[in-house]
């Protein structure tokens, strides 16, 4: 289960991070739902887990509370941006994404992850315009949102979940299951 921490008076999600991790995610901030289960992606209309499980990143599907950090196990880490619970992203300030980024980007100099992978495209487009970059040996890219608010793209998404895993050389068990060759 993901320890709940304080950051900036606010209880919140911690990050599920270690040394040599092969795939950093990075979401935009917990959701009331995840902070309430005390688990990240924890909103039963997020895709997340099932997305992870369905292109072969883990070997089971781990949205049940308490299963999130079991994904350590697999050399994959989870972050936010922000660390701010909120209903929607929407309610995120852009000074709020500003700090964020460099908290993220100290984290990412830390641990040194091979992939860092924004969940969502507008995330990674933020990210991209501010002046701060990750080191140049990480590889930096990002999938369509896992929100239940952006279920429309779930085709765009499932694509990228796939090219994730076959870039990271994981793309294995489940194709067949899952639809994805």
């Amino acid at each position: 289960m993901a320890e709940l921490t304080w950051v900036d008076g606010q209880e919140t999600l911690a990050d599920i991070v270690r040394p040599g991790l092969d795939l950093l995610f990075v979401g935009y901030n917990p959701s009331l739902p995840a902070i309430a289960r005390r688990q990240y992606y924890g909103n039963p209309a997020n895709a997340f887990w099932k997305e992870l499980h369905a292109c072969g990143l883990v070997p089971a599907f781990y949205g049940t509370p308490g299963d999130d950090v079991r994904v350590l196990d697999h050399g994959i880490g989870i972050t936010d941006v922000v660390k701010r619970p909120t209903a929607t992203s929407r309610e995120l300030a852009k000074g709020e994404y500003l700090a964020g980024f460099a908290r993220l980007s100290a984290l990412v100099a830390e641990y040194r992850p091979r992939t860092v992978c924004f969940v969502g495209v507008d995330l990674l487009r933020r990210y991209e315009a501010q002046a701060a970059r990750f080191p140049a040996d990480i590889a930096v890219t990002a999938v369509y949102s896992t929100s239940g608010l952006a279920n429309g793209y779930w085709r765009e998404r499932r694509e990228g979940f796939a090219r994730l895993a076959a870039s990271l050389g994981r793309r294995e068990s489940l194709q067949t299951a899952s639809g994805l060759r």
